[in-house]
């Protein structure tokens, strides 16, 4: 109530805004702990994917009013139980915002060094070509980092055959490697019958690819691919495997977040979930 004399607030009414106050303070220092058990590309239930943020921060907080509806339905109060899922395969914080980190757990550790997996293959057929991707552990070293790649990436490829290629594809047509990572091998076969996969000659390219977790897709468009400067000396660093040719799914990816430069002639769009 308010001092009719003075116009002031009453001792209890300044106590209890006072109590109001603090009580959001707090709310804002603690920390918050998110999990789910399904998380996206996840088909043989086999992950775990978590978030920790030291909401007393205030890009923690800016972050979390951004993408806050990404995370509906995950279980609060806690991360993913590390004796269930003992591996983290994955850990990052998103741009600028160090106060919250981002984890994918699966549930087997990776036996990276064992020689049974000194060389890993894993193919996947489609589109009159076979895809493999070999990982050769061997050749880890301080300037190819194959250990920390794999233990990063493996989660792509728990949907792939492991082996090699089958017949009729037998023909090499093509040798790429993730950024960064020379010594790891992405292979395109295809069928002596069927021609070669070449870059598209149209006037402009679009490639994509599904960020860890699955919550943003990335489409890149090169404009004239043939003679674009950016492309000729980096096109080598979007594998078609992790960069496949088209836009992202709109039935999945139907929220835009942001566009950007890459290089003249380049650009790119990100595209994030909106559920209503």
């Amino acid at each position: 109530s308010i001092n009719a004399e003075y116009g002031e607030l009453c001792p209890l009414d300044m106590m209890m805004r006072t109590l109001a106050l603090a009580l959001v303070a707090s709310a804002a220092a603690e920390t918050m702990l998110l999990h789910t058990n399904s998380p996206p590309n996840d088909p043989h239930h086999t992950h775990c994917q978590d978030v920790k943020a030291d909401m007393d921060d205030t890009r923690a907080q800016d972050w979390w009013a951004a993408e806050a509806w990404n995370y509906k339905g995950w279980t609060n109060g806690s991360l993913c139980d590390e004796s269930v899922y003992p591996s983290i395969e994955h850990q990052d914080t998103p741009i600028g915002v160090p106060a919250v980190t981002l984890r994918r757990l699966g549930k087997s550790p990776m036996t990276l060094a064992s020689a049974e997996s000194k060389v890993i293959k894993k193919i996947e057929v489609g589109d009159n070509h076979c895809a493999q991707l070999v990982v050769d552990m061997g050749k880890n070293s301080s300037l190819c980092q194959v250990d920390d790649w794999w233990l990063n990436n493996a989660w792509h490829y728990t949907a792939w055959t492991n082996g090699d290629c089958p017949k009729p594809y037998t023909h090499l047509d093509r040798i790429e490697h993730p950024i960064g990572v020379s010594c790891v091998d992405l292979n395109t076969y295809g069928s002596p019958a069927v021609a070669p996969l070449v870059d598209d000659v149209a006037e402009e390219k679009t490639i994509h690819n599904i960020s860890p977790g699955g919550a943003h897709c990335t489409e890149i468009y090169i404009n004239d691919p043939a003679t674009n400067a950016y492309w000729k000396a980096h096109g080598y660093q979007y594998p078609t495997v992790l960069w496949p040719v088209g836009e992202c799914d709109r039935k999945i990816y139907n929220w835009f977040n942001r566009n950007g430069t890459i290089a003249e002639g380049v650009t790119s769009k990100t595209w994030g979930i909106h559920q209503n």
